[in-house]
C-alpha cells in the first residue's frame, strides 16, 4: 500500500515532458507573433512617415507617376525571378534540411540558391538597362495613361537607377528566409522599416536639384539597408557555410 502510494505520489509530482515541451512551444509561438506584430507596427508607422515625406517633396507631380511606373516594372521583374521562388520552394526546402539536423545540405542549398537567384537577377538586371526605353514605351501606356515623351524618358532614367535595388533585394529576401528558418524574426520583421528609411533619407538629404531622382536613389539606399540589417545576425549562425556551387540540391 505505502508502496503503491509513493509511486502514484511521484507521478503526480513528475511533470509530463510533452505538455512541458508544448508549453514551451507555446511561448516560443507568442514570443515571434509579438515580435512580428511589434516590428510590423513600427514599419507601418515609418511607412507613413515616408509617405507624408514623399506627398511633402513632390505632391501628386507627373515626375511621382513615373515613379511609380518604373517603381511597378522592378517590383515585377523581382517578382518573377525571385519572388515566388523564396516562398514556394527555398524556404520550405531549407527548413526541411534544418529539422532533418542536416545543416550542412541545407547550407550547400542555400549557398547554391543564392548563387543562381543573384546571377539570374543580375543578367535581367543588365538587359533590362539596355533594353528599358523599350520596356517602359510598351509598358507606360498600361501604368501611366496619356504619358509623353518626356515623362517617357524620365521613367526610363529613374528605372535604370533603380534597377540595382532588384539584385539587392533578391539576396535580402534569401537572408530573410534563412533568418526565419532559423528563429529569428525580429531583424527580419524590421527590415522593410530600413527600406522606408533609406527612401525618406533620399529624398531629405540628396540635393533637391535632384528632383525625383532623390526617390529613386532613396529605394536603392533603402534596398541596401534591407540587406544590411540583417547581415550581422547571419552572421551569428555558427554553422554557416558558403559554397560556390550553382544548383538546388
Amino acid at each position: 500500500m505505502g508502496a503503491g502510494w509513493e509511486c502514484n505520489e511521484e507521478r503526480r509530482m513528475t511533470p509530463n515532458p510533452p505538455l512541458k515541451e508544448q508549453a514551451t512551444a507555446n511561448q516560443q509561438i507568442a514570443r515571434a507573433a509579438g515580435t512580428v506584430m511589434f516590428a510590423f507596427i513600427v514599419s507601418n508607422l515609418v511607412g507613413l512617415i515616408r509617405g507624408i515625406v514623399i506627398t511633402d517633396a513632390f505632391g501628386t507631380s507627373s515626375d511621382l507617376d513615373s515613379f511609380n511606373a518604373a517603381n511597378r516594372i522592378v517590383e515585377l521583374l523581382f517578382n518573377l525571378v525571385a519572388g515566388g521562388a523564396l516562398g514556394s520552394a527555398f524556404i520550405p526546402a531549407f527548413t526541411g534540411f534544418l529539422t532533418r539536423e542536416d545543416r550542412s545540405g541545407a547550407w550547400r542549398l542555400a549557398s547554391g540558391v543564392v548563387n543562381l537567384v543573384f546571377l539570374a537577377l543580375v543578367i535581367i538586371s543588365l538587359l533590362s538597362w539596355i533594353f528599358a526605353p523599350f520596356i517602359v514605351s510598351e509598358g507606360l501606356y498600361l501604368l501611366v495613361p496619356g504619358s509623353d515623351p518626356v515623362q517617357e524618358a524620365l521613367t526610363v532614367s529613374l528605372l535604370r537607377i533603380m534597377l540595382p535595388s532588384v539584385v539587392i533585394f533578391g539576396l535580402s529576401g534569401l537572408v530573410m528566409g534563412i533568418l526565419n528558418a532559423h528563429q529569428v524574426f525580429l531583424i527580419p520583421a524590421i527590415a522593410p522599416a530600413m527600406y522606408s528609411i533609406g527612401m525618406i533619407l533620399g529624398t531629405i538629404l540628396l540635393p533637391s536639384a535632384w528632383g525625383i531622382q532623390r526617390l529613386a536613389y532613396g529605394v536603392v539606399g533603402g534596398a541596401l539597408l534591407h540587406f544590411l540589417v540583417q547581415v550581422p545576425r547571419l552572421l551569428k549562425l555558427r554553422e554557416r557555410a558558403y559554397h560556390a556551387y550553382l544548383g538546388l540540391r
